[in-house]
């Protein structure tokens, strides 16, 4: 009861400011997502539409799936608070390519003891390529990719979260000033080595009210730069690591000489709660809780800079051939009914112990593609398509598997701003 209480009175806190803001907007969401449970939020911000804008974020939570060093609270409340920023960097009419930069604090209060304490503080950062598109004069369409990256202060010092999540919305003005909003996100995710969530996903609903009621945007006389921005969000199937398995794909960069080149960053992440391939492992040597073998799951991801040139096949369809070359890492780790370990330490201390080492492997991740794009007449800011890449990770090695590439497919939207 005293945390909700302390929750209530932090979601309050932006409200107060409400009558003396002048220009900008504030937006009431709740929502639920795999790691804070039930969630309530409070966004305010000042500027208008197409500016820069600067305000704050404060979140309240249910915590279904939180770690307070290293060990699993699921009965506990988690706090937020973030000032905010969103750069305007490319303005088109009715599309508009902008970055969110958050910097902020989050506590974990938690009902219930771990070895490690009931409570922790992180500090969060967040950055975000976000594209917005104003379908009609009611309708806008966004998506963005968060970069969320929460560094734990304590109890001590380490890597809490790193998530990749796609948020995709819609935001309905009812009125001139008062819209309702809908979003929805999923992306890969990592902490504490390994203890933390393998996946980030969740929904919000809520109300957006302007306080300028100005929406007018200038007409898009269809005129293009030679520098553009882009957001790619799609889905692969991959054959890598020797078996099937599926997950979410991100890319975000600059579009250069005309649309001819993109250049940027991509993260492609096979989450293992998304995937049934089981792995076993022999544990006969070292009985794990009296188990002689265990059931594994796998999870990784491989991220890092991407080039693709594109190449115009006629005025509908264009090939498009992405190389990514960075960091690929990909591991094997127990199931979540096997994960209430036979003393205090933590599970990953386990999972290293009982494979050598060597439960994960990272190598150099190089990806190679080609993928078929077309473009919908009226509509060029967002272009589906679909494609073929080949994955390759030389000097992977991990316990279970000495090499992790292979094919796959994929299918998605890049989304657009000249």
């Amino acid at each position: 009861m005293r945390h909700a209480l302390i929750a209530a009175a932090i979601l309050c806190f932006p409200l107060t400011a409400l009558a003396q803001t002048a220009e900008g907007n504030a937006t009431a969401l709740a929502g639920v997502d795999n790691l804070d449970g039930p969630t309530a939020t409070v966004v305010l911000q000042s500027g208008g539409v197409g500016e820069h804008r600067f305000g704050v974020r404060v979140r309240a939570g249910l915590s279904e799936y939180r770690l307070i060093g290293g060990h699993l609270t699921d009965d506990a409340t988690t706090l937020e608070a973030a000032g905010r920023a969103y750069w305007s960097l490319l303005d088109r009419g009715r599309s508009r390519f902008s970055l969110l930069t958050e910097v902020g604090a989050r506590a974990i209060l938690s009902n219930v003891d771990t070895p490690a304490g009931d409570q922790s503080i992180a500090l969060t950062v967040r950055a975000s390529p976000t594209f917005t598109h104003e379908l009609d004069d009611r309708l806008d369409l966004f998506a963005a990719i968060h970069i969320d990256v929460d560094t734990a202060l304590s109890p001590e010092v380490e890597l809490d979260v790193l998530a990749l999540p796609t948020e995709v919305g819609v935001r309905f003005w009812a009125t001139p000033n008062l819209a309702l909003t809908a979003t929805g996100m999923i992306g890969g995710a990592f902490g504490y080595g390994g203890d933390g969530a393998k996946v980030r996903y969740g929904a919000n609903v809520g109300v957006e009210y302007a306080f300028d009621a100005s929406r007018a945007r200038a007409e898009d006389t269809g005129e293009r730069g030679d520098i553009g921005a882009f957001v790619d969000t799609g889905w692969r199937g991959y054959a890598i690591g020797n078996h099937l398995s599926h997950g979410p794909e991100v890319r975000a960069g600059v579009l250069l000489f005309g649309g001819w080149l993109k250049a940027g960053v991509g993260f492609m992440s096979r989450p293992g709660p998304l995937n049934p391939q089981e792995f076993t492992l022999d544990t006969s040597e070292s009985p794990y809780d009296g188990k002689d073998t265990l059931q594994l799951r796998s999870d990784g991801a491989t991220f890092g800079l991407v080039v693709a040139p594109t190449i115009p096949i006629n005025d509908a369809l264009s090939l498009e051939i992405p190389l990514l070359i960075g960091q690929a890492g990909y591991g094997f780790y127990l199931q979540p009914e096997d994960r209430d370990t036979p003393d205090d330490r933590r599970v990953s201390a386990w999972e290293n112990e009982m494979m050598d080492g060597r439960d994960a492997g990272f190598a150099l991740g190089i990806d190679v593609g080609a993928r078929l794009k077309v473009t919908i007449p009226g509509a060029e800011w967002v272009k589906p398509m679909v494609g073929v890449h080949y994955l390759a990770t030389p000097g992977y090695d991990a316990f279970l598997a000495s090499d992790y590439s292979g094919f796959s497919g994929v299918a998605g939207v890049e989304l657009s701003v000249f």
